[in-house]
C-alpha cells in the first residue's frame, strides 16, 4: 500500500485554474456524498488559527518523517488534510475544529498567497498528503485551552456542513 500523496486525495488539483469544490468524509455505505465532488481518496480536515499552525511545526519539526501533511492557508487559517476516522473518539482542543463531513473548496496548485486559500504545505518530506492526527491531536491538547468554540468561531472556518 503507497503512501497517499495530493494527487491521490485530490486528483484535479495541478489542472485546476479555479478552486474546486470537494465533498468531506464518506457515508456510512462508504460511498461520497453526491453534493459535490468526490475526492479520490476519502479524508476530513482539521481547522485552526495559522498561529497555532505554525507552533505545531516548530514543536513537531525534530520528527522525521514530519507529521503535518498537505495543508491549506489564508492569513488566519490553515487547514489541515487528515485521514478518515481521524475525529473518531478525539476531543479536538479549541480553537481547533475537526470536520468529518461538508465541502471544502480546494484551491488549485497554483494559486498564491495573494489569492485566499492556497496550499502552504503540499505534503511531509515523503509527499504524504494526509497529516498524522496522534501527534497533532497530542501536541495541540498541550498548547490550547479547552474552551468552547464561540457561533463567531464556527463560522470561521472554509468548510461548510
Amino acid at each position: 500500500m503507497s503512501i497517499p500523496q495530493l494527487h491521490d486525495v485530490f486528483p484535479d488539483v495541478a489542472t485546476a485554474t479555479a478552486p474546486i469544490k470537494t465533498t468531506l468524509g464518506t457515508t456510512r455505505s462508504g460511498t461520497t456524498p453526491p453534493r459535490a465532488r468526490p475526492a479520490h481518496q476519502p479524508f476530513e480536515t482539521v481547522s485552526l488559527p495559522a498561529q497555532a499552525a505554525h507552533q505545531l511545526l516548530d514543536l513537531l519539526g525534530h520528527l522525521d518523517p514530519h507529521p503535518i501533511g498537505a495543508a491549506l492557508a489564508d492569513e488566519q487559517e490553515w487547514v489541515l488534510i487528515v485521514p478518515p476516522g481521524s475525529g473518531e473518539r478525539l476531543h479536538w482542543p479549541w480553537p481547533t475544529l475537526h470536520r468529518n463531513r461538508g465541502v471544502l473548496w480546494v484551491p488549485p496548485l497554483s494559486a498564491g498567497p495573494d489569492r485566499g486559500s492556497h496550499w502552504i504545505r503540499r505534503g511531509n518530506g515523503e509527499g504524504r498528503a494526509f497529516t498524522a492526527p496522534f501527534p497533532v491531536h497530542a501536541v495541540l491538547s498541550l498548547i490550547q485551552s479547552l474552551e468552547p468554540l464561540s457561533a463567531a468561531e464556527l463560522e470561521r472556518t472554509p468548510v461548510r456542513n
